[in-house]
């Protein structure tokens, strides 16, 4: 199975989700080529397809944990949340302890709205992998939906102090501008993350933290293919 450092860019898939695509735990075998199949669909934006590439994988091997994030990352992909919470709570019981597994879990919350159980996800994770600061980021966010600013800014400030920002946090950091009214800060940060992290172009598209850019022209323009292609 790939180390937590390799497995980080899965979550941004997810949530407010780059992607590093994971591989099966037991290489080799039908299940692994199903595998593959799904994250080459993945990495070519055809979820559809990636949809029935990892299912083709779980049949083979019902206990692939990885596998079954991996179809929560297309399920994501499809928008179709409750689903794809399901597939990544069956991977968290077979990768027990898993702090990528737990973050994804926490984004699937976030992304429903139910930021009480984002906030619990996303501190499990935190717990298990202290270093990663896209964890931190998320909780942030949710922390600012709870109405708890100063812990939010405390989670965002141990996020991104002394460091360079990693692409995600980067995003978060533009969503947390905009969530705490700083429109042309978090416009600003947007366009910077965007150099490090392109598919947050898409990502934001459907991102209710980012609302409050949709009718500036400015963010149009940074946004121009994915959203003329989501106008249709």
């Amino acid at each position: 199975m790939n180390s937590v450092t390799n497995r980080l860019g899965r979550l941004a898939l997810t949530l407010l989700i780059g992607i590093s695509l994971s591989g099966c735990i037991n290489d080799g075998g039908e299940g692994a080529f199903f595998n593959q199949q799904g994250l080459e669909a993945l990495a070519a934006d055809q979820y559809e397809e990636a949809l029935l590439n990892f299912k083709q994988a779980i049949e083979r091997d019902p206990n692939d944990g990885v596998v079954w994030g991996n179809l929560g990352v297309a399920l994501t992909r499809l928008e179709r949340y409750p689903e794809a919470l399901d597939a990544y709570t069956h991977s968290s019981k077979l990768l027990p302890g898993d702090p990528i597994t737990m973050a994804e879990i926490g984004a699937i919350h976030y992304r429903l709205k139910q930021y009480s159980e984002a906030e619990s996800w996303f501190k499990k994770a935190i717990k298990q992998e202290p270093r990663a600061a896209e964890f931190r980021s998320s909780l942030a966010l949710a922390l600012l939906h709870l109405g708890k600013p100063e812990a939010a800014a405390k989670a965002m400030n141990m996020a991104t102090e002394g460091r360079k920002l990693r692409p995600l946090v980067g995003y978060h950091q533009a969503a947390y501008k905009l969530l705490t009214g700083d429109k042309e800060g978090g416009l600003a940060a947007f366009e910077k993350a965007i150099l490090a992290y392109p598919d947050a172009r898409r990502t934001s598209l459907s991102d209710h933290d980012f609302d409050s850019l949709h009718d500036d022209p400015r963010y149009q323009a940074l946004v121009k293919n994915w959203w003329q292609s989501n106008e249709r």
